[in-house]
C-alpha cells in the first residue's frame, strides 16, 4: 500500500530507513558524505517535502519525497529498505507519483555511478539532461520526464 507519511508520528522509521538505504548508495557511488546521511528528525520535518511510503504489512519498505512547484515535480528522495531491493518498490512509488501528481515536468538527480537508479528512471521514460561534477570525484546526473 502506498500512502502519505505522517512526519510527526512516523518520522523515526522513516529516518532509520533513509540512513540504512543511503548508506548502501554511499558505498555504491563511493561517496560516504551523502547529505541524506546527515539528516535528523528536524531536517526531515522542516524539509518542505511531501513524503509517501510503500508499506508491506504495516512496515515501511520504501519512501519517495517530492516538492511540486509551478508544475515542476521535483523528486527529492527515493529509497528502499535494502532487504526489499529488487522487488519493484521504487518503481511502484515512481509510477504512483507520476500518475497522481499534476506536473508538466518531473526532475530527479542521482549519483552518476548509481546505475540501478538511472536504469529505473530511464525505464519509466526519464532522460538524462545534465551531468555535474560536485566534489571529491562525485558526479551527479539530472534526469527529466515531460508529462
Amino acid at each position: 500500500m502506498i500512502r502519505k507519511i505522517d512526519l510527526h508520528n512516523e518520522i523515526y522509521p522513516l529516518l532509520e530507513l533513509q540512513k540504512k538505504s543511503y548508506a548502501v548508495e554511499a558505498q555504491l557511488i563511493n561517496f560516504p558524505n551523502l547529505p541524506p546521511l546527515k539528516d535528523n528528525v528536524l531536517t526531515l520535518q522542516n524539509s518542505g517535502e511531501t513524503f509517501i511510503g510503500y508499506f508491506l504489512n504495516d512496515e515501511l519498505a520504501g519512501v519517495l519525497s517530492y516538492e511540486n512547484n509551478q508544475n515542476i515535480l521535483d523528486i527529492c528522495r527515493l529509497f528502499v529498505d535494502p532487504v526489499h531491493f529488487r522487488k519493484g518498490i521504487a518503481g511502484a512509488l515512481l509510477n504512483y507519483i507520476v500518475k497522481t501528481a499534476p506536473f508538466e515536468k518531473a526532475v530527479v538527480a542521482t549519483g552518476s555511478a548509481n546505475i540501478p537508479a538511472i536504469h529505473l528512471y530511464k525505464k519509466l521514460g526519464f532522460i538524462i539532461k545534465e551531468q555535474m561534477f560536485i566534489e571529491n570525484g562525485l558526479s551527479i546526473v539530472k534526469l527529466e520526464l515531460k508529462n
